[in-house]
């Protein structure tokens, strides 16, 4: 099969918050320097700079996160409907595709999945091109292990309606498109829970992340223990004030740097650590939003990096943080259970792990990390070797046509924690 072009659609493709710009610039700047034509259909209201940088078409009219249009009884079913109408039509404007493009759709939620669906079942037969829908997030399901195994538990749609709505597109995906439709995760627990739910096919494809500021951390002193990214609760962001008060009391030769990219939406927590920091000189506050080069920079700067995340919420979905420090030799600490627990063990084991999301637990995981840290920081550097030879932007971008020309993806199975 020839590839004619890879459409590289994002919904929620915005700014630099999260993880959105850094995928769509791994993987386009991969397909382009392939000499393959590439379009970035992104979020209406892109950011300018963005924008430019990408060369991103300013498309979707309906942002990926928006999950309700505020009615308390059912704001979460009026997103959908609209999300999916709105995400339909918008396709809809691509008048020239055809069966030897790819569209990638990153970062899919249930409305852009219904939407496409209803997109591909309208054309002809001949137009269909191959898609590859990327769910990055978990699919609105809690894991609970028990004796005979792990339970996978819906969660109230009134609170969280992801599964529900997943699992009511899932029966609506027309038989004559299911070839060409090809669902994945970058988790292998996560594409599980996805197939359970919905009772389709979900593969496994390499995570696009690769090392953008790889160095030895061992013998590096005084040594930095990190938070980065997008700060919210399931992250656990609301423990640090506590965590690095203690981190820095029990320890004069570290730092603490706190990176939150969205300050405004943990007010209280973030004065918190503000009042901190004015009384404490090795406790570093960073709130940009950091774009391509800021990011390498805030990775270059950290050491050790904790996820402090409620261990649930990241059983079965991954961590993009956890992902970046593993591709660039970065130790970790998380929450036993997860996927970045499996993920640190797969790549070296440069890390260690806490039972409970509490600072104490949080605390002591981190203080054994430190107390070993050269011989973590040797490991990590293996592990960057190893992620090498799997993941980042050209092992993910042949998978993708590896998909497109019929080649099977990774199957996937619930993996003990």
């Amino acid at each position: 099969m020839t590839i004619g072009r890879l459409v590289y659609a994002d919904p929620g493709l915005r700014d630099n918050l999260g993880h959105h710009a850094n995928n769509c610039r791994a993987i386009v700047g991969e397909s382009r320097s392939r000499g393959l034509d590439t379009a970035i259909l992104a979020f209406a209201r892109i950011d300018a700079d963005l924008r430019a940088e990408l060369r991103a078409i300013p498309f979707f009219r309906v942002m990926t996160p928006w999950t309700s249009d505020g009615d308390s009884i059912c704001g979460w079913l009026n997103a959908f409907h609209i999300g999916a109408e709105a995400t339909r039509e918008d396709l809809g404007r691509i008048n020239d595709i055809g069966g030897d493009d790819i569209v990638y759709l990153s970062s899919a939620l249930p409305a852009q999945l219904m939407g496409l669906v209803g997109w591909m079942a309208a054309l002809a037969p001949n137009r269909v091109p191959h898609v590859i829908v990327e769910f990055g997030i978990d699919p609105g399901l809690d894991l609970q292990p028990g004796r005979n195994g792990a339970a996978l538990l819906t969660r109230d749609p009134r609170v969280d309606a992801r599964a529900t709505l997943f699992r009511f597109t899932a029966a609506r995906i027309p038989e004559r498109i299911a070839p060409r439709l090809h669902m994945i995760t970058f988790d292998e627990n996560s594409s599980a829970a996805f197939a359970a739910l919905m009772g389709k096919p979900v593969g496994v494809l390499p995570t696009p992340r690769i090392a953008t500021a790889p160095r030895s951390r061992k013998g590096r002193r005084p040594i930095t223990v990190a938070v980065l990214g997008h700060q919210r609760p399931e992250k656990g962001y609301q423990l640090m004030p506590e965590v690095a008060q203690r981190l820095l009391q029990s320890d004069s030769e570290i730092r603490v740097l706190c990176h939150n990219a969205d300050p405004a939406a943990m007010k209280e927590v973030q004065q918190a650590l503000r009042a901190l920091s004015a009384t404490e000189p090795r406790l570093i506050l960073d709130e940009r939003l950091a774009g391509d080069q800021g990011w390498a920079q805030l990775l270059d700067a950290s050491d050790l990096i904790i996820c402090p995340y409620t261990s649930s919420r990241f059983a079965i979905s991954y961590s993009a943080v956890a992902v970046e420090a593993v591709a660039n030799g970065i130790p970790l600490v998380v929450p036993a259970g997860t996927t970045m627990a499996r993920l640190v063990q797969e790549f070296g084991g440069a890390g260690a792990v806490f039972d409970e999301p509490e600072p104490s637990s949080i605390v002591n995981a981190t203080r054994r990390a430190l107390d070993r840290f050269d011989q973590l920081a040797d490991l990590a550097e293996v592990g960057v070797g190893l992620w090498a030879q799997i993941h980042g932007p050209r092992h993910l971008l042949d998978a993708v046509v590896g998909l497109a020309t019929n080649f099977p993806s990774t199957p996937a199975h619930i993996v003990a924690g």
